[in-house]
């Protein structure tokens, strides 16, 4: 005898085929990637732009900060790389969206995407010169990131 499902258990059973996890206890990447940063930074500064520099540091503090497990952040050009550790200082397992893939990787593109767009209203707010107002003004809000995660096998690679 079938037991017929809910509309609701129906609908998560649907769900859950498209959900993956990380592994629990290893090491694990969030890497954040502006969407056509090509786009967005014409007429920046080459190769660094300063404005541009500065907003990617203060997305890469603003993820440590907001990510459970975030040891630490680099930038790179238009990307930003998060490392966490779900291991608690007790040695419990403690990982961030309980690891699901599909948590992780949506929330840290809505963050990164808000916090980046939000340092650059802040420094372009600060410019004062007509021609880089004209540059970088009409982008205000328009910075898009998406994200993707992944596990490494040990500190090891990290390190690398």
């Amino acid at each position: 005898m079938s037991k017929e499902l809910t509309l609701r258990d129906r609908m998560k059973q649907y769900e859950t085929v498209t959900k993956h996890w990380l592994t629990l206890r290893t090491p694990k990447v969030i890497r954040l990637d502006m969407k056509g940063a090509a786009s967005f930074c014409k007429g920046f500064e080459q190769p660094f732009d300063d404005l541009f520099s500065r907003c990617m540091m203060k997305t890469a503090q603003e993820l440590c900060a907001n990510i459970p497990g975030a040891v630490f952040a680099y930038t790179q050009s238009d990307k930003v790389s998060v490392v966490l550790n779900d291991v608690t200082e007790e040695g419990k397992t403690d990982s961030w969206c309980d690891g699901c893939v599909n948590k992780m990787v949506a929330l840290s593109a809505g963050m990164a995407t808000l916090a980046f767009n939000k340092a650059y209203a802040e420094e372009v707010s600060k410019l004062h010169d007509v021609e880089l107002n004209a540059i970088y003004g009409p982008k205000q809000w328009t910075a898009q990131f998406d994200s993707r995660t992944f596990c490494l096998p040990d500190v090891w690679e990290v390190r690398n």
